[in-house]
C-alpha cells in the first residue's frame, strides 16, 4: 500500500482508502474517487507540483497534499 502522490507516470492502480478529513473525503468521493475504484496515474508534476489522473475517461488534477491521503496498490 502507498500514497497516490509516490506513484510514477502511466501505473493504473486501484484505490484502497482515504485518510483525508471528512469535507476532503466528501470531494473526493463526489469527484468519484473512492475506494475500488482503478485510476491512472496521466502525470506526475516535478517540483511538487499538481498530479493528474484519469477515471472513467475524465482527467481530474489532485494536489499533493490531497494525493498523499489517497491510498493505492499498483495493479
Amino acid at each position: 500500500m502507498r500514497a497516490l502522490h509516490e506513484i510514477k507516470s502511466g501505473k493504473k492502480v486501484k484505490i484502497l482508502d482515504c485518510n483525508a478529513p471528512p469535507g476532503q473525503r466528501r470531494r473526493l468521493m463526489n469527484l468519484g474517487l473512492i475506494p475500488g475504484e482503478v485510476i491512472k496515474v496521466l502525470r506526475s508534476a516535478a517540483f511538487h507540483g499538481p498530479i493528474l489522473v484519469e477515471l472513467n475517461g475524465r482527467e481530474i488534477a489532485l494536489g499533493r497534499g490531497i494525493a498523499s491521503r489517497i491510498l493505492v496498490e499498483e495493479i
